[in-house]
């Protein structure tokens, strides 16, 4: 019950930032601009910028996709250093707020929630302490595949679907939600990673509870990879592809 009434007292608050007048938003991402924003007087500037353009809120992006946070966290890894650049040691984001509200801006946070790792730099936690939470896809004419396995995947994502990764994840918002007076918060990657996802042993045992049945077929009752005449890969959904559905669009509903 506080969990969920934490996240709608935010969700008002930025409802109603919103129904002041139409929003010019800006987002600023935390891997492109981490050099750029690693001084305080370099935030100033941008901001100032931000402003006289006529934009009325910023959204900083402050758990990218790595699963990183630009915050010292108890519970995930600070992101430091990119790129072989290390951000001098400030306050980061009091920074942004600060200087955002002196300017009548609206500042939210911005957090990629369930995407845990990218693949390109092999960075996040999903390598190594997350591993065990990681998605595992069924991929067309490979068969269920962990996403750390997945070699053209760009994004890694965790599996919604577990309560252990719901709990971290709410964790992490409410963390940021008592030590920082941000206006709102935008939660991006709130989602699986495709509809490839989650094929996992651990899935399959929720969703067989939800349907109050085993099923014969995993994951062709769902839906099964298959290639036509011309050679092309088409999916065919299974008996019970609708019902499955409904369960993952509910499985994480605590967010």
């Amino acid at each position: 019950m506080k969990k969920s009434l934490v996240l709608f007292l935010w969700y008002c608050i930025g409802i109603s930032a919103f129904a002041a007048g139409k929003p010019k938003i800006m987002w600023l991402d935390c891997s492109a601009n981490f050099e750029r924003f690693s001084y305080p007087d370099s935030i100033r500037y941008y901001v100032e910028k931000c402003h006289d353009v006529g934009i009325t809120h910023l959204v900083l992006d402050i758990k990218g996709n790595t699963g990183e946070v630009l915050y010292p966290s108890k519970y995930a890894a600070q992101k430091k250093e990119w790129k072989n650049f290390k951000r001098p040691d400030f306050d980061f984001i009091n920074t942004f707020i600060q200087v955002a509200h002196e300017y009548k801006m609206v500042i939210f946070a911005g957090m990629n929630i369930f995407a845990d790792g990218q693949n390109i730099l092999k960075r996040g936690a999903i390598y190594d302490k997350h591993k065990k939470w990681q998605s595992v896809n069924y991929i067309a004419k490979r068969g269920l595949i962990p996403v750390t396995e997945i070699k053209e995947k760009a994004i890694m994502f965790l599996n919604p679907a577990l309560k252990e990764v719901q709990q971290y994840e709410i964790d992490i918002i409410k963390e940021v939600v008592r030590n920082y007076a941000f206006d709102g918060i935008m939660l991006d990657r709130t989602r699986y990673d495709c509809i490839e996802s989650d094929f996992s042993p651990e899935s399959r045992k929720m969703f067989e509870k939800f349907i109050g049945k085993k099923l014969e077929r995993f994951p062709e009752d769902i839906f099964e990879w298959k290639v036509d005449d011309k050679g092309e890969v088409y999916r065919k959904e299974g008996v019970y592809y609708r019902q499955w559905l409904a369960w993952r669009a509910r499985s994480f509903i605590i967010l």
